[in-house]
């Protein structure tokens, strides 16, 4: 085999692998759909959220409210890791 030969095979590799890793993600379509099912869902999330930091208001200063905040605290929680997992979707990137 020549020089030039081994040369081409190892360029025609190289393409190749290029190709491959810079491949758009199959499920790259349907993740962008999820981040905006996320994003409609996180919307919503929002009001309740808005709700329940009401009612914990209206409990101000009554030991109900302890319990409704630390409801309130995790929703929070949750909302803030769908809209990272959001954002990572809308960029195409898996967990």
């Amino acid at each position: 085999m020549n020089g030039w030969q081994v040369q081409a095979m190892w360029e025609a590799d190289a393409a190749a692998e290029w190709e491959r890793i810079n491949a758009p993600d199959p499920a790259e379509r349907e993740m962008k759909d999820a981040a905006e099912s996320l994003q409609a869902a996180l919307d919503n999330i929002d009001s309740g959220l808005d709700w329940i930091a009401d009612a914990v208001s209206k409990l101000d200063e009554l030991p109900m409210a302890d319990k409704v905040q630390s409801f309130l605290d995790d929703f929070e929680k949750l909302a803030n890791a769908l809209k990272v997992l959001k954002d990572h979707y809308e960029r195409g990137g898996r967990e």
